[in-house]
């Protein structure tokens, strides 16, 4: 049985996540809250995934240590970002979202995997002006093959404890890898590092 908790202003958005994500046995809706703050009181707090109407945000101001992912529920696509820097598993539906991919989507997240609706993909990861510029210009230090590997995880959507699970190694690891990629690309963040790495063709999206 998977806990899932919701987000949403709206009383009506929760009542209808909650008539969606109930249509599957498989699914326990805990509780619902009305700001991500909610997530650290109980029941909320017990939950595995959280679906959350709003925007992406590479964090939440309450992030418990149980919860595997939050699905981000978006009504208006425009301006849309990609949270890789978030702690969690996550993904992004639209508002629209029939009932069977908001459940297929709960469950891949408690499984670990990002969920991104195909029309979505350009819009997050996508330069917010310019089209994608491929560098040709070699690095002067290049990644290693890890540190490849780490950065496709990152593209993918994993969080570090999720990388170092799937690659057989310590968190720290994960780290020392990460700000690694960090130096070698001149890059500051998670976002900046997937760009640079896809320009340079050493990751694919």
């Amino acid at each position: 049985m998977i806990a899932v908790a919701i987000i949403a202003q709206s009383p009506a958005v929760r009542a209808g996540l909650r008539v969606l994500l109930a249509s599957d046995a498989a699914l326990e809706v805990v509780g619902d809250g009305t700001a991500p703050d909610d997530l650290e009181h109980r029941p909320l707090a017990g939950a595995d995934v959280a679906v959350v109407h709003s925007q992406p945000r590479d964090t939440l101001h309450a992030t418990p240590d149980g919860l595997r992912g939050v699905l981000f529920v978006v009504d208006d696509w425009d301006g849309v970002a990609a949270p890789l820097s978030a702690p969690f598993a996550w993904g992004v539906l639209p508002g629209d979202a029939a009932a069977d991919e908001l459940i297929a989507a709960v469950q891949a997240l408690y499984h670990g995997l990002t969920v991104i609706h195909p029309h979505i993909v350009p819009q997050l990861f996508a330069a917010p002006s310019s089209p994608m510029i491929r560098e040709t210009e070699p690095l002067v230090e290049p990644l290693s093959q890890r540190e490849q590997e780490v950065l496709q995880l990152i593209g993918q959507g994993l969080a570090n404890k999720m990388i170092a699970e799937r690659l057989h190694i310590s968190d720290h690891t994960v780290k020392f890898h990460v700000s690694a990629i960090y130096a070698k690309l001149g890059v500051a963040s998670r976002t900046e590092a997937v760009r640079a790495g896809a320009r340079r063709g050493l990751i694919v999206l």
